[in-house]
């Protein structure tokens, strides 16, 4: 297989991807990622037939990969389809003037993601020309760690994206502030469970998991986990720009930063050294700084929240489970001296336990306890429903069975 053999067998994949809109027109998440999950397995069960079955390859990996992609993607078109029968190709409808609207925004959308993807890779590019091998690693356990997170956030703020787009569509500005507002919050909630104590026990986990010899990685885990909670408040501000349909000066904005990026570590390298730690400071400043003197304000303008509803309602609600988590975990890490996996455990624990109490009682007092309340009860009819129809087409079978009997 030549190189452009995956290449063109992708392309398919490329031009079906306007006819998958169906599951976004009708949110149906749950059967989208039921089928994301089954591709992975698909590829699983591809790649280790080929390997056991032929012989060891690296092609492999990406014939699989495509294999998997192609029956994704042929299974949620004819899904979609049949979902909304109007996503069909229609010549005759063509319009120039939308087309060039939506390349236009499909160029400053690239530009953007590109501009985010190189930036985030561009580290470890950086430090194999200049760095050591063991700064290398440290960084890529960190950048590893934070994209992982973010990937987890990304999908969890998916489904508001049709949200948005119907509360823009319909002018409905008081929900629609107060769904990002709500958003905000439980984005914060989400990140920072996990985020306090990644960074309270950085060291420690790395010491546990890999050797005192990646002691380096320590640092560039906490300056990661630093951002969350300057980068969480607007997380859903790329879908909502997206919804309003301005994305050029946001993406010419996260261009910028990552220029600025290279800049200061060009800086940092001529200076002080490239390292681990300091590659990771170079991303971790044009994180927080572009947040708080761009991109909040630019979020409250997108939104129409007001600057005091969204420091209170956002910033204050979203972080105050994590602070009274962590001084909880930082006293009680004071008791322990060099601590293994129990006491890492133990202290996780009981500081998630606390974090989710003070986040219950926070839900209790802004209405999200009952949101979610109310959607459970919503989830527990259906069951109910769905087994009064199970029930009822067994007892018709069984009627038929006995007459024809």
């Amino acid at each position: 297989m030549d190189d452009g053999a995956p290449r063109d067998l992708l392309q398919p994949a490329v031009l079906a991807l306007p006819f998958t809109a169906g599951y976004l027109i009708k949110q149906r998440f749950v059967e989208l990622s039921l089928l994301e999950l089954g591709k992975a397995v698909l590829k699983l069960a591809v790649l280790y037939a080929l390997l056991v079955g032929v012989a060891p390859s690296v092609v492999f990996v990406v014939v699989a990969a495509v294999v998997s992609d192609l029956a994704f993607t042929l299974a949620t078109t004819i899904r979609s389809r049949a979902f909304v029968p109007e996503l069909t190709l229609r010549m005759a409808l063509f319009d120039r003037s939308t087309a060039l609207g939506l390349a236009t925004f499909g160029f400053w959308t690239t530009v953007g993601r590109a501009a985010m993807i190189f930036y985030s890779t561009a580290g470890t590019v950086i430090l194999n020309l200049v760095g050591s091998p063991v700064d290398v690693i440290n960084y890529f356990l960190g950048i590893t760690l934070f994209q992982q997170l973010q990937n987890i956030l990304l999908v969890a703020r998916q489904p508001m994206q049709p949200a948005l787009i119907a509360m823009h569509a319909l002018d409905d500005q008081e929900r629609l502030a107060d769904a990002v507002c709500r958003t905000g919050r439980y984005e914060l909630w989400l990140a920072l469970l996990p985020v306090g104590a990644l960074a309270l026990f950085a060291h420690d986990i790395v010491r546990i998991v890999f050797s005192s010899d990646y002691d380096g990685a320590g640092p560039v885990i906490i300056l990661f986990m630093a951002t969350f909670p300057f980068a969480q408040p607007t997380g859903i501000m790329y879908t909502l720009a997206i919804a309003r349909g301005k994305v050029r000066d946001i993406n010419l904005a996260v261009l910028a930063c990552s220029t600025i990026g290279l800049l200061i570590a060009y800086i940092f390298h001529q200076t002080i050294g490239l390292d681990a730690v300091t590659m990771a400071a170079c991303l971790v400043i044009t994180i927080i700084v572009p947040q708080l003197v761009y991109f909040w304000p630019e979020h409250l303008r997108l939104s129409g929240v007001a600057p005091r509803t969204f420091l209170i309602d956002v910033v204050a609600y979203g972080l105050t489970p994590a602070a009274v988590s962590m001084g909880a975990m930082i006293y009680m890490k004071s008791f322990l001296h060099e601590p293994g996996i129990v006491g890492v455990g133990t202290v996780v624990a009981v500081g998630g336990a606390l974090y989710c109490a003070v986040m219950a009682a926070l839900a209790r007092r802004t209405g999200d306890w009952q949101i979610v309340a109310a959607q459970l009860a919503r989830i527990r009819r259906m069951s109910r429903g769905a087994a009064s129809r199970r029930a009822t087409v067994a007892q018709k079978q069984a009627l038929s069975v006995r007459s024809g009997a």
